[in-house]
Formats: structure tokens, C-alpha cells, sequence
């Protein structure tokens, strides 16, 4: 990406220019893990509006 994306408009912007179809998110846990999900661009939307759940039990 040449220019950062600030806004949703701009990192949906970015995303249909570029063509992306999933999203890797990065983070870690409580303990410091590294973790890691792969969602689909159509679940983006919800992700920044209502955030997404994370079940860490494996």
C-alpha cells in the first residue's frame, strides 16, 4: 500500500484496488503468544463495526 489507510473507507478503498480476498490478523494473547486468524474481506465490515470473538482453548 503506497499510502496508509486511516479510515474504513480508505482500507475498503484499498482492499477492492488491490484486489485482496483475506484479511490476516495478527496478535498476541494474554501470555504473549503470537496468534494469528484469516478472515474473509466480506467479514471485515462486522470485524471493525461489532469486533470478532477469539476462542483461545487450542
Amino acid at each position: 500500500m503506497g499510502k496508509e489507510a486511516k479510515t474504513k473507507e480508505e482500507v475498503f478503498e484499498a482492499i477492492e484496488k488491490q484486489d485482496v480476498k483475506f484479511i490476516g490478523l495478527w496478535f498476541t494473547d494474554i501470555l504473549g503468544r503470537l496468534k494469528s486468524v484469516a478472515i474473509s474481506v466480506s467479514e471485515l465490515e462486522t470485524a471493525f463495526d461489532e469486533g470478532m470473538g477469539f476462542d483461545g482453548s487450542s
